[in-house]
């Protein structure tokens, strides 16, 4: 069991029973189309910055090319190496998956999404994750086939392959499937998924603060690299690009991996018009596409690509305008901008660019009152402004910054007053009110002294060093909404130190805490390391002093997480369909995941019962609101009947929609009759809106007809 993972057994039969049903069940291709929409949602639903609708952002083409192409993975599976999907293979990509996943309650979305029901998990879940690897492992031991299909040696999933995929081994497969995909009919698969099983769930992950558990390495996981991208959307930390060194031997990639830790699984990025090689390069996450641009393979560049991880699709960004060509820059995005700046080796390197991915069009950045120039700096974007800090420029080790206004084309000089020491290599996050500045290399070497830069007043605060790790350059830093994490890199250059230490920094307290090294992936620098919940997800890097690319990493468990809701209208609950785990509630999100319409905030449940029904006069009948309204706004209905058990086809609606908790009822029962009257109470919640009219004396409850 791996540190900082525990397992509850769960029958899912047992708990939800709708897992249990016909035997030999097909699946027809709209019910899989439909099962890839409810999966899509809820991934889409925790994408990082999305705003489109999801129709136009997962239009039904996607969905049934997603369908279409596990289909024909698993015939290709059977039809060109002998080795069909089983029931039982299901089941075990199943067991996996469950004891595996790093985000079990997201695992549970997916679960509830499809209805728990066991063929659809698994067919339409289970068997995309377990074909996609299983093809290209085939593919990858099979070398034959390139040559001669029919001629193909029988594999197995048990035939020993290399790690990684290298872009020679990518574009070898993008071109064989290109060449057999059509000849396999997608009609001739059928469901062969068990229907009653039974699975392991992981406990939350970061149920242990201050942990570590390793990231898989697989047959389908980037090949080992340094110098490279990574981006986390909410659902995929996306790695690209980078070199593989063995010390004085670098060789630059244009490959790249998706890891998704709901499915604790890597696929590969598709390299159809993907950039050409690179490192150096910056990329940054948009809400809906990661945009890669700049960096160094074989000359210096200034080209760039779109990636759409949805439709796993590539497109070029525009040269018109572009910024010259440079590496070793910087790049943040605005929320409708990416905005480059820094080392341009043909070109002033205090230039920059804007640009907008939404027209595809650059735009500059003003020279005037820019910064000196520079690169092996930081830039952080507090909401209005991009913050440039430190660098080398010219062979000068600089303290002095800038402040960027993209709309204003204007700059502003940071103040170098208490400013830490001049440095080149460090990290900088922005806290949602302060930029931190931590390590780096400088005219005295390696330091672990930062400050704390407050904008508005154009002033620095030093960071206490009791506590803080060993002076280090080339390490990663991330912002958890509390503390500032940093990790690895290296003390001293050649001859140095590589570092598989890091510190926990609370600005709210200004300390440190050192962050365990149990568990932890062996030391590495110029790797990558995002954010994901609770989690810090650190990949790649290099483990020698003199380079040595690497290809594993690290789930770091940042807290005990806890689920937040997002509360899109504030009235204090969340939408229990949109969710993130982190460890403590993030702008916009609560704990509280009960509200059934999150866009209306006075209305977020259903009211509970309305009582104490009593008559005030002969016509004037009163009762007392519900204990929980469910709304800001509550209506009420009064049901009256002739007969005591029918409150149905027999009753009339006295009232309906009525604003108060009383009403008045001018109507006499015949002669020796007698009425009897219940009070349903009504919010605007879009399901479940009407309340309970309370319960018989068996306790069944009672049921009455809808009013107008």
């Amino acid at each position: 069991m791996s540190l900082g993972f525990k397992a509850i057994s769960v029958i899912l039969v047992a708990a939800f029973p709708c897992l249990v049903v016909a035997a030999h069940r097909d699946l027809t291709f709209e019910e899989r189309v439909r099962a890839q929409e409810a999966i899509e949602r809820v991934y889409y639903a925790h994408q990082i910055g999305a705003t489109r609708p999801f129709e136009e952002a997962v239009p039904r083409a996607i969905l049934e090319r997603k369908v279409r192409t596990y289909l024909k993975e698993s015939l290709a599976l059977e039809r060109l190496w002998g080795a069909p999907v089983t029931a039982t293979a299901l089941r075990e990509e199943w067991e996996r998956i469950a004891r595996s996943t790093r985000m079990p309650e997201r695992l549970e979305e997916l679960h509830a999404a499809l209805g728990h029901d066991a063929v659809l998990i698994q067919e339409c879940l289970v068997r995309p994750v377990l074909v996609h690897r299983l093809v290209r492992l085939a593919f990858a031991s099979d070398r034959a086939i390139e040559s001669d299909l029919e001629a193909a040696a029988k594999w197995s999933p048990e035939t020993p392959v290399g790690r990684g995929v290298d872009a020679d081994e990518q574009r070898a497969w993008e071109t064989f499937w290109e060449r057999v995909e059509d000849d396999l009919d997608t009609g001739q698969m059928r469901a062969v998924a068990s229907t009653e099983v039974a699975v392991t769930l992981a406990l939350p992950t970061c149920s242990a603060t201050d942990t570590w558990a390793p990231i898989p390495v697989a047959p389908n996981s980037p090949r080992r690299r340094d110098l490279h991208t990574a981006v986390w959307t909410g659902n995929l930390m996306i790695v690209w690009g980078g070199v593989l060194r063995e010390g004085d031997v670098w060789h630059p990639t244009s490959t790249g991996g998706r890891y998704d830790p709901v499915l604790d699984a890597w696929t590969a990025v598709s390299s159809v018009s993907a950039p050409t090689a690179r490192f150096f390069h910056t990329a940054v996450w948009t809400g809906t596409l990661m945009i890669v641009w700049g960096g160094e393979g074989a000359d210096i560049e200034n080209t760039g690509a779109r990636y759409d991880p949805v439709a796993d699709s590539w497109a070029p960004t525009s040269m018109v305008n572009v910024p010259l060509p440079r590496a070793g820059h910087s790049a943040v995005w605005t929320g409708s901008l990416m905005i480059v700046w820094g080392n341009g080796p043909q070109a002033d390197p205090r230039s920059g660019g804007r640009y907008n991915p939404s027209t595809d069009t650059w735009a500059p950045t003003s020279l005037l009152n820019a910064p000196a120039p520079r690169y092996s700096h930081t830039a952080v974007w507090n909401g209005d402004l991009m913050i440039v800090w430190g660098g080398n420029g010219s062979g000068v080790v600089r303290n002095s910054g800038g402040r960027y206004d993209p709309v204003a084309d204007a700059w502003l000089a940071t103040s170098v007053i208490e400013a830490p020491t001049a440095r080149q290599d460090h990290t900088s996050v922005w806290t949602g009110e302060a930029m931190v500045v931590w390590g780096g290399n400088g005219a005295g070497g390696d330091t672990n002294t930062g400050a704390s830069y407050d904008v508005s007043a154009d002033a620095w605060t030093p960071l206490a060093t009791t506590g803080a790790p060993e002076g280090r350059h080339r390490h990663t830093a991330v912002w958890t909404e509390e503390m500032m994490i940093v990790w690895g890199g290296i003390t001293g250059f050649s001859y140095g130190v590589v570092q598989d230490t890091g510190g926990r920094y609370d600005p709210a307290s200004d300390t440190w805490s050192a962050t365990a090294t149990a568990g932890a992936p062996a030391g590495r620098y110029v790797h990558s390391a995002v954010l994901a919940g609770a989690l810090m997800l650190t990949w790649g890097g290099s483990i020698l002093p003199g380079g040595w690319s690497t290809d594993d990493g690290g789930e770091y468990c940042i807290c005990a997480a806890a689920t937040y809701h997002q509360d899109a209208d504030g009235d204090g609950r969340g939408d229990p369909n949109v969710s993130v785990q982190a460890c403590s509630p993030p702008a916009g999100f609560v704990a509280d995941g009960s509200d059934c319409d999150d866009t209306d905030a006075a209305v977020w449940g259903t009211p509970s019962e309305a009582q104490d029904l009593v008559w005030l006069d002969g016509d004037t009948v009163s009762w007392t609101p519900p204990v929980e309204p469910g709304g800001a706004v509550v209506v009420y209905d009064l049901l009256r009947s002739e007969a005591a058990a029918d409150f149905g086809a027999g009753a009339a609606c006295a009232e309906s929609d009525l604003p108060s908790t009383n009403a008045v009822d001018p109507t006499t029962p015949g002669s020796g009759a007698a009425f009897f009257y219940l009070v349903r109470a009504e919010s605007r919640c879009l399901v479940g809106g009407q309340g309970p009219l309370g319960w018989a004396s068996d306790g069944t409850p009672r049921t009455g007809r809808l009013c107008p």
